[in-house]
């Protein structure tokens, strides 16, 4: 089975924190495993992230 390795940028709500638990929660949530992440940008409700994942 061939596996490809994917990168986007997503953006997400920006919890009153920032915390990393937080991320990869909705990271998991939306593409199970993701191999990085990284913010990229931030405004006062969202964040920008820049996401690496593995597609089977």
């Amino acid at each position: 089975m061939t596996k490809q390795i994917i990168s986007d940028t997503i953006t997400i709500n920006k919890p009153e924190t920032i915390d990393t638990e937080y991320i990869e929660k909705e990271l998991k949530n939306r593409y199970n495993e993701p191999l990085r992440w990284a913010i990229i940008e931030s405004t006062n409700d969202t964040m920008k992230l820049c996401i690496t994942y593995e597609v089977k």
